[in-house]
């Protein structure tokens, strides 16, 4: 254990530093008991970070399923515990966290909230995105010295995780260890989900190496973790070896193995070896096969690049396979059109769908909604907005978001300030994407007055600001030329335990720029590149904007331009930074 937890402390330089802290709650959480529960958005709960599958909706899906049979099986527990967990999982599945937390509450008056009451909780909490209440229970139990467990960690890491807080699930891990509370496969699965979001493929591997080390045996959902780590660092050769590997650890594929290998390569445009999944998965005689499901992953991947040739495709296919095509599948069908521009073909799709008997949905209509404000069309977004709420339909977060997002860059600020008040006013949650949106709207008119009091209300009662919250931030700053502004904000996000992206410091880099400070743009990107950041086009372009037009700067524009492979971009960094340096 001693090698992989030195891997993982290592790997960052900033989950050293957090390891002094790891034994006390994490800086950088604001106290919100105040917050207003109605505002809690939907769940869509899935495996870890793979959309693949829905949920069963009895609640069921909101804790590991062997924590539940951990519950069933246990000797401690009473029947009198197992109903107040199907209570709470009701109570939950049913969108009802207000009345959950009120449940909650009496349990702790009476002093039945156990382990496992607080590790649902906890885990509820964690989906839902609200850290702050799952540390608080968790301190709470350690008060009352009935817990922390496995389970408790395993939660709060995955929580973690899906706050893009990768230092924090670290420390967690490391504090469970230091505890001796023993993880089990569900804490690697959520441990290696951390590293999956950041492709980070060596630790991921060294995960599961110690997971055969320990004994503990690997299922389906690790391997499946593993594949989103071999994607999302663009090793497809790792992730076309992963059956496999997974026949040589007796680990038969489920439904979300082959989902996830045809997400992925649909990702990389790379369909023919999507559909040699899907042939692959019809073989399989331990499973269904290929559902609509499964062909909604490739729905969603032609709807997110306008691919209507394959969608079409896999709408012949669904026929043919005699399955019965959902609201989701025409959805995302109706939205490959929409965003290709082809929108008498996504109106035609949307007869069809309404022929076959199916009414068009919230997703349906957002899609279109998305499509048209993405396309400066905003008037036409607004009504179809009155149309969907004519049609029965709520619009809910996404919606809203996307008609906020058009509103901002067609610099209509005061509009998308009162659809985000009406947002307020109806009770619809809003997400850290709703306050980014908004952000980004002021972020087009150059707004550092009320960009930083939203920032100040997300501190207080919104959502805490993360990565893209500060980017946008310093985005703005760039824009008015403020560069003392825009670098402090790194201060500000050391002080938030806020990770900086390539985002961050381009936006910073353009600060610098504008002000033709050279050696401020040089070691803005010596900055990036010692925390093991890797450049974009768009970073390098700010970088040479205050650069001369002359020779060898005019040769380094064209191989910005032309080039897209990071190793490359990197290197030319470099030669950025040199020429910089020399000019001073």
């Amino acid at each position: 254990m001693a090698c992989f937890i030195d891997a993982v402390a290592l790997c960052r330089e900033d989950v050293r530093r957090e390891l002094t802290v790891c034994l006390r709650r994490p800086d950088g959480y604001v106290n919100k008991k105040q917050r207003d529960i109605r505002r809690v958005p939907k769940l869509d709960i899935v495996a870890p970070s793979i959309p693949i599958r829905p949920v069963p909706g009895d609640g069921t899906e909101f804790l590991d399923p062997e924590f539940l049979e951990h519950v069933e099986t246990a000797t401690n527990t009473t029947r009198d515990c197992r109903r107040n967990l199907k209570m709470l999982r009701t109570l939950v599945s049913r969108q009802n966290m207000k009345q959950a937390t009120m449940y909650m509450d009496e349990l702790r008056s009476a002093g039945k909230a156990n382990i496992y009451i607080y590790n649902f909780m906890i885990s509820t909490f964690g989906r839902f995105g609200d850290i702050d209440q799952a540390l608080e229970l968790k301190e709470e139990m350690e008060r009352r010295k009935i817990g922390p467990d496995t389970f408790t960690y395993s939660a709060l890491i995955s929580a973690f995780s899906r706050a893009n807080k990768p230092t924090n699930s670290e420390a967690m891990f490391i504090e469970m260890i230091s505890r001796k509370v023993k993880p089990n496969v569900v804490t690697f699965g959520a441990l290696m989900s951390v590293y999956a979001k950041r492709g980070l493929v060596d630790l991921a591997e060294q995960a599961m190496d110690h997971m055969e080390k320990e004994n503990i045996e690997k299922n389906a959902v690790v391997y499946n973790t593993l594949a989103l780590a071999y994607a999302n660092a663009g090793r497809l050769e790792k992730l076309k070896g992963l059956l496999n590997a997974m026949h040589m650890h007796s680990v038969l594929p489920d439904s979300t193995t082959y989902n996830t290998l045809i997400n992925s390569f649909c990702e990389q445009d790379d369909y023919e070896t999507a559909y040699a999944y899907l042939e692959n998965m019809k073989q399989a005689a331990w499973i269904a096969g290929p559902d609509v499901i499964t062909f909604n992953i490739f729905l969603k991947q032609c709807a997110k690049k306008g691919n209507v040739k394959h969608a079409n495709r896999v709408l012949e296919l669904i026929q043919s396979e005699n399955l019965k095509p959902s609201v989701f599948t025409y959805s995302s069908l109706i939205n490959a059109h929409a965003k290709a521009g082809d929108f008498d073909g996504a109106d035609r799709s949307l007869r069809l769908m309404r022929s076959k008997g199916l009414k068009p949905n919230v997703v349906t209509y957002s899609s279109l909604i998305d499509a048209r404000a993405k396309r400066g069309e905003i008037n036409k977004a607004l009504r179809l907005r009155s149309d969907m709420e004519e049609d029965g339909q709520l619009p809910n977060t996404i919606t809203w978001n996307s008609l906020i997002n058009g509103l901002g860059n067609t610099c209509r600020v005061d509009d998308a300030e009162k659809l985000f008040q009406e947002m307020k006013d109806k009770d619809v949650y809003q997400t850290i994407d709703t306050y980014n949106t908004l952000l980004s709207a002021y972020s087009k008119v150059a707004d550092t007055g009320r960009a930083e009091k939203l920032v100040l209300e997300m501190k207080g009662s919104g959502p805490s600001p993360d990565t893209k919250s500060f980017s946008i931030l310093a985005s703005i700053y760039a824009r008015r030329r403020d560069v003392a502004g825009a670098r402090n904000i790194l201060k500000r996000m050391e002080q938030a335990r806020v990770e900086p992206n390539v985002y961050t410091f381009t936006a910073i880099a353009d600060a610098h720029a504008k002000v033709n400070d050279m050696e401020g743009v040089a070691s803005v990107l010596e900055q990036m590149l010692e925390r093991g950041l890797s450049p974009n086009q768009v970073t390098l372009r700010a970088a040479l904007a205050c650069l001369e037009e002359e020779s060898e700067s005019s040769q380094l524009r064209r191989l910005v331009n032309k080039s897209k492979n990071p190793a490359k971009l990197i290197v030319l960094c470099q030669n950025i930074i040199e020429l910089l340096r020399r000019d001073v």
